[in-house]
Order: C-alpha cells, then sequence, then structure tokens
C-alpha cells in the first residue's frame, strides 16, 4: 500500500530545500537547472505518478512553486537557445508533478497572480 506521508524523511525534505535554492541561484547553468527540475519533479510523485504530499508541500514551503511558475514563464529572445527552451518545458513539468493531488495549492500560498 503507498503511503506518501510517510515518504519524506529529514534528507528529503533538505535536498528539496537545496534544489530550490539552487534554481534561484543566478550562475547556476541552464543543464545544472535541468537537472535540479527533474530531480524535484522525481521527489514530488511516486509510483505511477501517486502524489508525495509532504514532499509537493515542502517544494511549496520553499518557494519553489513560484520560482517554477518564473522559469515556466519565461519569454522566448532572439538570443534563446534550445536549453533555455528545454528549462521552461522542465519546469512545467516539474510544476504540475508538484501539485499532483493537491487542490488550490496556489491559493494556499497566496500566489494567486498565474492564476
Amino acid at each position: 500500500m503507498h503511503q506518501p506521508e510517510v515518504e519524506l524523511q529529514q534528507p528529503a525534505g533538505y535536498i528539496i530545500t537545496r534544489l530550490v535554492q539552487l534554481l534561484t541561484s543566478s550562475r547556476v547553468t541552464p543543464r545544472a537547472m535541468v537537472a535540479a527540475l527533474r530531480a524535484l519533479g522525481t521527489l514530488c510523485v511516486g509510483l505511477g505518478y501517486a502524489p508525495r504530499l509532504a514532499n509537493q508541500r515542502t517544494v511549496a514551503d520553499a518557494g519553489g512553486l513560484e520560482r517554477l511558475l518564473e522559469l515556466s514563464r519565461r519569454n522566448e529572445t532572439a538570443d534563446d537557445d534550445d536549453e533555455m527552451a528545454l528549462v521552461r518545458v522542465e519546469a512545467s513539468l516539474t510544476c504540475a508533478l508538484v501539485q499532483i493531488g493537491i487542490r488550490n495549492i496556489l491559493e494556499e500560498i497566496h500566489f494567486t497572480s498565474f492564476i
């Protein structure tokens, strides 16, 4: 039986917080950003995309949803390359994985400007 609340262990919470911090760094490369996004998405869902609610909540509490939305909405420019396009796609996917199974999480964190 899948128990999503039990899946957050102390190291996972620390890792999630550090990954969100990495996404907010101005010195991170697009490739590192994609790796961090994929790791966050993996931590937020289990087998069959079952939500890991505690992990999802940790991402939201760390400010991850805001950053994911910013990254996914970044405007394309003439100088845009394939790596930044991949960052936008991965940020959108990760944002969806963070929200699977949680109703109104954006409203709960008072981040309604993107809704």
